[in-house]
């Protein structure tokens, strides 16, 4: 039928995709924020002071980058928790269901165990007609 098992390896795979691609463009910004503040403070001879504010600004707008193209993943482990628990209600209601059969035959062998003059009758009629 499922496998939850899987789901939740989904969402984990979804959860590292996430953090390996908010890191990975972190690091892109911090190398983008290095080359371009020694760019800044090299070559044009500003103040040394801006280096680590570049640093970090650059970071941060990479990180920004990165949140705006993982909000979707959210939305994605969310239908996946969405998903594992209308499955598990969706199992619990079949197996009831197959309770509920495995019951309603039950009660009809049952009466065929409390009316065996009921049946013993019923096929020595059938016998009757067969021979007719």
């Amino acid at each position: 039928m499922y496998d939850e098992d899987a789901y939740k390896r989904y969402i984990l795979a979804i959860r590292i995709k996430k953090i390996f691609i908010i890191i990975a463009f972190c690091v892109i910004g911090a190398i983008l924020g290095i080359i371009i503040s020694s760019y800044i403070v090299d070559i044009l001879l500003f103040s040394s002071v801006l280096k680590p504010t570049i640093i970090t600004v650059s970071t941060l707008i990479f990180l920004a980058i990165s949140l705006l193209l993982t909000s979707n993943i959210s939305k994605e482990v969310q239908d996946g928790y969405w998903k594992i628990a209308v499955l598990r209600k969706l199992t619990l209601i079949s197996k009831k269901l197959d309770n509920l059969e495995n019951l309603d035959k039950l009660k009809y062998l049952e009466n065929f165990k409390i009316t065996p003059k009921i049946k013993d009758s019923s096929t020595s009629k059938i016998n009757d007609v067969e021979k007719i």
